[in-house]
């Protein structure tokens, strides 16, 4: 079991993943269907991580994810700024 310190360090991690992928998702005005039909992952993993549940997230995910709502992979996964500088949503 992980120490307290780093289960709570995941689990901001989660909410701040789920906080960005709704917003991403909202400002693309987009059902949770549409995301997962333009991006190819399922609508319960989105569900989960939308709703910050301890799943799995695989790299390949995020990026299907990003791509279909058209934001830096980076920002979606840690909240860094893309290679330009620029995130193309303002949250």
């Amino acid at each position: 079991m992980l120490p307290m310190s780093d289960e709570r360090r995941w689990e901001a991690h989660r909410q701040d993943l789920a906080r960005r992928l709704f917003n991403a998702r909202y400002h693309a005005g987009w059902t949770i269907r549409q995301l997962a039909d333009k991006s190819g992952v399922g609508m319960g993993t989105i569900q989960r991580v939308e709703g910050a549940a301890h799943v799995r997230v695989t790299l390949v995910r995020v990026l299907a994810l990003a791509t279909a709502l058209d934001v830096d992979p980076a920002w979606l996964l840690h909240g860094l700024p893309s290679r330009d500088g620029y995130v193309k949503i303002v949250i």
